[in-house]
């Protein structure tokens, strides 16, 4: 559906251990750092399964899936209807590191339902290319990158 793209002032290998690490247990800081930073769910969450796919529990309820491939260096957020997040690791030439994101509909129902309840998704790129800036930031300063400026969202109209 949609792609966005940024690169950002830290190592592939760094960035790649942040985002993809993953194990049963409480999410925080060191574990699921990608739904830590998110705020989704609101709350306490904790990861269950692995070490591939994770089901994210809030309040004795999954609320959603975290699947890791650290091989192919992904991660990805699965929602219950139509929602998949993609996260893909690579290094640049330069020794930064570019990070894409996805969105899939991954809805077994004809899409224009999709489309539909989310007002035809008008502004969704911008939003999502925003917010792909913003997560980059916070990698940064995690992993104390001390970027000498920000991350760059790369527009990208490739359709997944």
């Amino acid at each position: 559906m949609f792609s966005a793209t940024a690169v950002l002032a830290a190592p592939v290998d760094r960035v790649a251990e942040l985002l993809l690490t993953a194990h049963p247990g409480p999410v925080g800081p060191a574990n699921g750092w990608l739904l830590y930073r998110s705020g989704y769910p609101a709350g306490p969450a904790t990861l269950r399964g692995g070490p591939y796919r994770f089901e994210v529990v809030a309040d004795d309820a999954r609320t959603l899936y975290l699947d890791v491939d650290r091989d192919r260096k992904t991660a990805a957020l699965q929602g219950g209807w139509w929602y998949r997040g993609e996260y893909e690791v690579a290094a640049e030439a330069s020794g930064q590191t570019r990070l894409t994101y996805r969105v899939r509909n991954v809805a077994a129902q004809p899409t224009w339902l999709v489309a539909l309840s989310h007002r035809l998704f008008i502004g969704y790129r911008r939003t999502m290319r925003r917010a792909l800036i913003a997560l980059c930031a916070d990698i940064e300063r995690d992993l104390g990158a001390g970027a000498t400026q920000s991350p760059r969202a790369r527009p990208s109209d490739e359709l997944c």
